[in-house]
């Protein structure tokens, strides 16, 4: 048995603009993985509980109640995911914003040069249209780089790898043994 929380859709979500912009979207991914690209999406997430298992059955002597933020200071999760099934991951204990998200592509970016001194030529950077990601400075460091950009259609969660690489991370207890976090 499982139990599904109902959430509310946004209007936007799907009206004529959003669901042109989705299908434009997923040509254009599909044209680039027809070509054997690489796809790499990237996206962001905190972490300030380590059990995202909120609802769910528990035996009679057990507790089901979780505390509300039991990691503190929060995470901050910045990961990318490829075709092939490759994480890279950073955990920060900053807001993700412009300059923090400009690092982590160019620490992924060297670490794709080490691996293919050719990576340039077949992968694709796929970004949701997150304020970072659409940032001035985000977008002058993707362009200077010489690397290939596609944002993704608004709403399209389900469409996104990295979506279900944090919902299968959010699925499990992270601390199981409820080592204390900090900064030290």
């Amino acid at each position: 048995m499982s139990y599904t929380q109902v959430k509310f859709l946004n209007a936007k979500a799907n009206c004529p603009r959003s669901l042109v912009v989705r299908s434009l979207y997923a040509r254009k991914l599909l044209e680039y993985l027809k070509q054997d690209f690489r796809v790499l999406n990237i996206d962001e997430s905190f972490l300030d509980v380590c059990d995202f298992r909120k609802r769910r059955w528990s035996r009679i002597d057990e507790s089901n109640s979780q505390p509300k933020h039991n990691i503190s200071p929060r995470l901050s999760v910045i990961s990318a995911i490829d075709t092939d099934g490759e994480v890279y991951l950073s955990l920060s204990t900053v807001k993700t914003r412009s300059e923090e998200f400009c690092l982590f592509i160019k620490r992924l970016m060297l670490r794709l040069q080490a691996q293919d001194e050719n990576w340039k030529a077949r992968t694709l950077f796929l970004l949701d249209a997150a304020m970072y990601h659409r940032s001035a400075d985000t977008r002058n460091y993707l362009c200077n780089s010489g690397a290939k950009v596609v944002v993704g259609g608004p709403y399209a969660f389900s469409a996104a790898p990295i979506e279900h690489f944090f919902s299968a991370l959010k699925a499990v207890d992270l601390n199981p043994n409820k080592i204390k976090t900090g900064k030290r």
